[in-house]
């Protein structure tokens, strides 16, 4: 019998042999990617160079790029046609829209032309409004609610009789007769002149008939009494206009400054505008200044000049002296505001003011009145109606 024996360990070594050859190409398979790929595109682009080297050979077709890049750069042919147009149309749309820019300047233009004939319309309207106003001002002023102002006035005051028992035993040149001194009190702060000229008027009517004549037709009187304040004013405007006191008249109107007339204003007066006043009707009123400024004895001079209308001893034997049944009392103004002067007692002015509502006893000497003021102006009454014209200026004498 024969036996086998079979080598086990060659078989073993074979086998041991062909398992690690199989894991080494796997291993290597993994490592190694698979470039065959990328020969065969390096193997392409090769022979496309070598066709492009070649003089006489086939050469690619490129004249879709050599077009495109003379588009590109702008040297090649190409259809302008289009872009003629385009550029027509641009320019056209250019020449409108300066067309449209110069017609909006025009609009402009005009929207700012109306723009200003609107503000000088607004202008004017507001003007004519001032103006519109200022007559409304002036026609109230003038006598719209003159009835109404009548009816708040204070009444008349009978004031000599109680100044002469105020005085007592004083020794006193005044006025006369008592009864023809009234006391017409201002209800307001402007009114003083126009007050004191109503009591001189009162007392000249008293003098006799040719002046209550006289005063009447120069519109100072009125049936059983005196004029109101804006007949007064009327009077002073109507001896302006006669050329009485020019200079005053100009003053007066600059001082309005054309807004309203003088009558019917609130416009004070003084002793000039009462002798305007009173020399158109007739009659003989005097204005004499005194300056403190220039003359340290002026306020003393007032005093003495007075103290000889009331003596009445003013040109003696003459037209000037009043008669004894009769004597007018004067008017005086200092420190903006008027009185009345019914007499002197020892070198004292015995003054009756307007601002009061009965009668006082007011004395006031030299020092009082340098006191008070620096420049005093006065007027007094010559007696008898003027049958010749009287001079213009108040400072002249009538």
């Amino acid at each position: 019998m024969n036996t086998q024996v079979i080598d086990l360990t060659s078989e073993e070594s074979s086998s041991t042999q062909r398992l690690t050859s199989f894991e080494a190409s796997t291993e290597a398979a993994a490592v190694t990617p698979d470039t065959s790929g990328d020969a065969a595109l390096a193997e392409r682009l090769a022979r496309k160079e070598s066709a492009r080297a070649k003089p006489n050979g086939d050469a690619p077709d490129t004249s879709g790029d050599a077009d495109l890049a003379a588009k590109l750069s702008g040297s090649g042919p190409a259809d302008t046609s289009d872009d003629a147009a385009l550029a027509a149309r641009l320019a056209g749309q250019a020449d409108r829209t300066a067309g449209d820019a110069a017609y909006a300047a025009r609009l402009a233009a005009r929207d700012a032309r109306t723009e200003g004939d609107a503000a000088l319309a607004r202008r004017l309207a507001a003007r004519d409004a001032r103006t519109e106003g200022d007559a409304a001002l002036a026609r109230r002023l003038a006598g719209a609610d003159d009835a109404k102002r009548r009816r708040v006035e204070p009444a008349p005051v009978a004031a000599l009789a109680s100044i002469r028992r105020l005085l007592g035993a004083d020794p006193a040149d005044l006025a006369r007769p008592d009864e023809a001194v009234r006391l017409y009190p201002q209800p307001d702060g402007w009114s003083c002149g126009y007050r004191c000229l109503q009591t001189l008027v009162f007392a000249l009517r008293r003098a006799g008939a040719e002046y209550g004549t006289a005063l009447a037709s120069a519109g100072l009187a009125e049936p059983g009494g005196v004029a109101s304040v804006s007949a007064v004013q009327a009077a002073v405007e109507r001896g302006w206009t006669r050329g009485f006191d020019p200079t005053g008249a100009q003053q007066t109107r600059d001082r309005l400054r054309g807004r309203f007339p003088f009558v019917g204003s609130r416009e004070w007066i003084g002793c000039c505008e009462a002798c305007v006043a009173l020399r158109s009707a007739g009659v003989r009123a005097d204005v004499r200044g005194f300056d403190g400024r220039r003359d340290g004895l002026a306020a003393r001079r007032l005093v003495t000049y007075l103290a000889d209308y009331f003596k009445n001893v003013v040109g003696v034997g003459s037209d000037d002296v009043w008669g004894a049944s009769c004597l007018p009392p004067a008017l005086v103004c200092f420190g903006g505001h008027n009185r009345c002067v019914v007499g002197v007692s020892r070198d004292r002015l015995v003054l009756l003011d307007p601002k009061w509502r009965e009668p006082r006893l007011q004395c006031m000497a030299p020092a009082d009145l340098a006191r008070h003021a620096r420049q005093w102006e006065c007027l007094v009454v010559r007696p008898g109606v003027a049958t010749r014209p009287l001079p213009t200026e108040p400072g002249d004498p009538a």
